[in-house]
């Protein structure tokens, strides 16, 4: 039901313009049972019902909220807005029935045309705006035209316009995929690519029928196979001479002859069905001598043919001849051709949050306390393919194509979120390789004596570090791939302003305070992070001298434990201390980043990035890096029986033991972190049916208590690019810790799935060109790779251990800086785009050139008028527009 006066119902919530849901479908969602909503809505304002005691009180600054609440375009629709706060004190209850009337104005008005409807929650604490944009309508072209939301082009609008739709293959595993142009949508580009269509259509069929009638006419035969020969060693008859002649003239004057050879071909095959075989006979003899005439034009096409015929005869050449148009479209597809392809329900979406940003500021609207919240609502329809797939937890799922999904996964959350799972999906298919390798090597204590194998783990090392940069530069390859697919090459990303950001602060007193104290968090917790594993090391030293008396080892605050306990558990100190540091900076950062006075959500994730590295890193690396480098020479490395020190062998064994140990306590905690919400969740359900005395539930209201998506912090990022840190730093040491970590990230790939899609509220589908400053890390990932890899082979690995201080420090600068010269060069020798992406491009801006300048539009025109017809020319065509 579309929404009418929904201002003058809101005081009375028993009467909704929407029912709760009276679907007969119900699913089972964390053990309620959870009733399906009839209508896809796009985008939900939640907003509180007041009590009569805090409706009476006075809202506070009512016209500045109301000022910052809405943009510039939303109140200059107003008439005399300022004068309904300036008759007195206004009421949080007026000042709620004001918003809610200038928000419903807008989406329903002139500005949206969406359709909005409304509903209270399960225990009428709360109103449900829902929103949303009706498919398939005219406003809904015509808020894409505004907006210029790119929309892909048909498959078939390339050879109409004389093009073949360029292909571009996508991953290791990924097949070939048409790299089809994307265009701002317009409605008058449609129409004039469609009347230039059949403008087309119409020349071809009119000559062909003039070629038709002048081939029945004469009684000359035609041998095929001279159509194959050199022009100048064929000497056809005077009758079918004239007629090649007059073909000459009727393919000069069309643009794309392949539109006539395609209907002659059309029109041959149902001659033939229909037992016409005088007119199909003509139809084939018109057919090649065309090809011939072409063939003549494309030097390259008319060699191959000619030499077909040579090696397997004149049939097998005029078959290939008549098959090479089987791909082009047929008549009824021509005639039907549009340039556009229809929308995907993502791009509403897109048009929903477009027009919402440009009236509302929704960051202040939450902030002020205008709405509870707000969310881009979940559709259960693609919620349950994804989560028979792509999103599904069973472990046999575990181990599918990375890539098989992405396309789904991009149109139904958007760029920035594919393009997440797009880079992990990536390093999973490149660590395959190095993963198997170093799985075959931890067999090397079996079979290998100790000089082979340390030689092979140092081959493998160094390869692991050539591996890096190779990896991070065939991604950025794969990432411009997927970028021209999804139509986001020339994109900048959104940019969007955030609502915490106060022009009037910037450089002032309080955004320097928080951007120092950032920094001081963050150095306060690398500083505990040494303390800690200084500490949990001295405790284990403690607790080894103590260990045959097991007397007790004095921890903080005055507690005793027993030494065999200290030193049988440090290793988990070790890991809760990493995983406690860790979440400490999780839950504190984005708290105070949010507070630095921003003005993007770009600059906020940039900066965001880069201070989150350096605290993983240290908090991750440094209790490993101590076990490694400093404790062989403080605490030792053990004994053996006879009580003689063990040396580094002894601390590598230890250092295999807490990798190991790590990555299974972080996978644990990954799954436990999935348990959370859900719990929280049902919590929170069972509240709502208590305090309603039902257990009626709403897809909507379940949503609404769902947790935001987690990704937008950068964590699943940091994570990631942890773990593959363990692999690339720590591969001299456990070749086998490769194959260990890509499971991890398989499984956590499919955890992160699950959590998006049905654990967390769908996120903002937001456009973006690639991971940002993620690719960034891992390339300066790559630099440390060699450094501690090298540092490995140099000081703690035999023979080079045995030496003295000044010959270990040669090899080590000299080795290191040998592999960083190979890498560097590595790194170059990628260009960002592969020669499939560099043909695919050049045909698109071809294309492109001929829409833009060319269909529907006279050549002579000045740019000021062809401005006019295609006001977005400017930021469309990546060529010049020239008079």
């Amino acid at each position: 039901m579309s929404y009418t006066r929904v201002a003058d119902s809101c005081d009375d919530p028993s009467r909704p313009l929407v029912a709760q849901s009276n679907s007969p479908r119900k699913v089972q969602i964390f053990g309620t049972d959870i009733r399906l909503n009839e209508h896809d809505y796009d985008f939900v304002f939640v907003f509180p019902i007041l009590t009569e005691e805090e409706g009476k009180k006075e809202e506070e600054d009512a016209e500045a909220v109301f000022e910052k609440v809405f943009r510039r375009s939303v109140r200059m629709t107003l008439d005399g807005w300022r004068e309904q706060f300036r008759g007195g004190a206004v009421t949080r209850k007026d000042f709620q029935r004001i918003v809610w009337k200038t928000v419903t104005d807008y989406l329903i008005g002139k500005e949206c045309g969406f359709q909005c409807d409304w509903m209270p929650s399960v225990d009428k604490d709360e109103l449900f705006l829902c929103v949303k944009l009706p498919q398939g309508t005219e406003t809904s072209k015509s808020l894409a035209a505004e907006l210029g939301v790119p929309v892909p082009v048909t498959t078939h609008a390339y050879p109409l316009i004389g093009h073949k739709p360029p292909q571009v293959d996508m991953g290791i595993f990924g097949e070939s995929q048409p790299a089809l142009c994307h265009l701002p949508y317009s409605d008058i580009r449609g129409k004039a690519f469609r009347e230039t269509v059949e403008a087309r259509i119409g020349l071809a069929t009119k000559e062909l029928d003039y070629f038709f009638k002048a081939r029945l006419e004469m009684k000359d035969k035609l041998d095929l196979g001279d159509t194959l020969k050199e022009e100048t060693k064929v000497e056809f008859v005077r009758g079918i001479e004239k007629l090649k002649t007059e073909i000459s003239k009727g393919l000069s004057k069309q643009d794309v002859p392949s539109i006539a050879m395609k209907i002659c071909r059309e029109r041959m095959k149902a001659a033939k069905q229909a037992g016409k075989l005088e007119e199909e006979s003509a139809y084939r003899d018109l057919f090649h001598l065309m090809s011939a005439r072409l063939e003549r034009l494309d030097k390259e096409r008319h060699y191959k043919m000619m030499k077909l015929a040579e090696k397997k005869g004149n049939d097998a050449a005029l078959l290939e001849r008549e098959e090479m148009y089987e791909d082009f479209p047929n008549i009824e597809q021509m005639t039907s051709a549009q340039l556009y392809q229809d929308f995907r329900r993502m791009d509403y979406t897109k048009i929903v949050r477009g027009k919402i940003q440009q009236g509302f500021d929704l960051g202040t609207m939450v902030g002020s306390g205008v709405i509870v919240k707000c969310f881009f609502v979940h559709d259960w329809k693609v919620q349950e393919e994804l989560l028979k797939s792509w999103a599904n937890p069973n472990p046999l799922w575990v181990f599918q194509l990375p890539q098989k999904h992405i396309t789904a996964v991009r149109n139904y959350f958007g760029e920035r979120v594919g393009f997440f799972y797009h880079w992990m999906g990536c390093y999973i298919e490149l660590l395959l390789w190095p993963a198997l390798l170093g799985a075959l090597l931890n067999l090397r204590f079996y079979f290998l004596d100790r000089s082979i194998s340390t030689i092979l783990v140092s081959l493998f090392a160094l390869i692991m570090c050539v591996w890096t940069t190779l990896a991070n530069g065939r991604y950025n390859q794969f990432a411009g791939e997927r970028a021209f697919l999804w139509g986001m090459l020339y994109e900048t990303g959104d940019d969007v302003k955030l609502a915490t950001y106060k022009p009037e602060s910037k450089g002032g007193f309080k955004e320097t305070f928080f951007r120092c104290l950032h920094w001081t968090v963050l150095c306060s917790i690398a500083f505990w992070t040494v303390f800690a594993a200084y500490k949990i090391s001295s405790w284990r030293v403690e607790a080894k001298q103590n260990l045959s008396e097991d007397s007790p080892v004095d921890f903080f605050w005055g507690i005793a434990v027993p030494s065999s306990v200290v030193y049988t558990y440090a290793t988990y100190l070790i890991t809760a201390n990493i995983k406690i540091c860790s979440y400490t900076w999780d839950f504190v950062s984005p708290m105070i980043a949010e507070r630095e006075n921003w003005a993007t959500d770009q600059d906020l994730t940039d900066n965001s990035a880069f201070k989150s590295f350096i605290v993983k890193f240290i908090v991750y690396y440094y209790p490993f890096f101590y076990t490694a480098f400093c404790k062989p020479f403080i605490e030792g490395c053990g004994h053996d029986a006879d009580g003689n020190e063990i040396g580094p062998e002894g601390c590598q064994s230890e250092l295999r033991a807490n990798i190991g140990t790590f990555l299974i306590c972080h996978l644990a905690c990954t799954i436990f972190s999935l348990i959370v919400p859900i719990v929280q969740t049902r919590i929170v359900i069972w509240q709502e049916q208590q305090k309603a005395k039902s257990n009626a539930y709403d897809m909507l209201q379940l949503q609404a208590k769902l947790p935001p998506w987690a990704g937008s912090t950068g964590i699943d990022y940091i994570d990631t690019v942890i773990n593959l840190g363990f692999t690339t730093m720590f591969s001299c040491i456990s070749p086998g810790m490769t194959i260990l970590c890509l499971i991890t990230i398989m499984i956590e790939v499919r955890l992160f799935a699950y959590r998006d899609t049905y654990l967390s509220q769908r996120p903002e589908p937001q456009v973006a060109t690639g991971i940002g400053p993620w690719l960034s890390v891992m390339q300066a990932m790559a630099y440390i790779s060699v450094i501690v890899n090298v540092a490995f082979l140099s000081f703690m690995m035999w023979p080079l251990r045995d030496m003295g201080m000044h010959h270990q420090l040669i090899y080590f600068l000299g080795l290191e800086h040998a592999v960083i010269l190979i890498t560097v060069v590595l790194s170059k020798a990628f260009p960002h785009k592969t020669a499939d992406l560099s043909i695919a491009e050049e045909v698109n801006n071809a294309f492109l050139d001929e829409v833009v300048n060319g269909v529907g539009v006279d050549r002579k025109v000045t740019p000021q008028a062809l401005k006019a017809i295609y006001p977005d020319l400017a930021n469309l065509s990546p060529t010049a527009c020239e008079a």
